[in-house]
């Protein structure tokens, strides 16, 4: 399955440090073509007792987590979603991704992936 999830690169929205982050909602498919067949096929992936977890770096250093264990990320179906919230990242350019661990044990490593810069809040003059 995991080579059919084709990864996404994400570029999020700049905000101050402090401010509010107004979300982020990720669909997962899986897509495939039947042997013998044109057309491709997607079907959702049922994330029901996954694990996702999103690491945000600077280099290699980890500097937020979010996972649905702790709640700061939600799972629906297939869909993954991270609430409005203030993040607590500094100000700076991050690296992030998005891994899953599904019920069964397969694990999609780097299924989303890219760069958030949190703003200086402070006005220079």
């Amino acid at each position: 399955m995991d080579d059919s999830i084709t990864p996404k690169l994400i570029i999020l929205e700049e905000i101050s440090e402090g401010s509010t982050f107004p979300g982020l909602e990720l669909v997962i498919n899986e897509t495939f073509i039947t042997e013998g067949e044109t057309e491709l096929t997607i079907v959702p992936v049922d994330l029901t007792g996954a694990t996702v977890v999103a690491q945000f770096k600077q280099g290699n250093n980890v500097c937020g987590t979010y996972t649905n264990t702790d709640s700061s990320l939600l799972i629906d179906g297939n869909k993954i979603t991270m609430p409005e919230h203030v993040p607590k990242l500094k100000y700076g350019l991050y690296d992030f991704d998005f891994n899953i661990t599904l019920s069964d044990g397969l694990k999609i490593t780097g299924f989303a992936k890219g760069q958030w810069r949190i703003l200086n809040p402070i006005t220079k003059l």
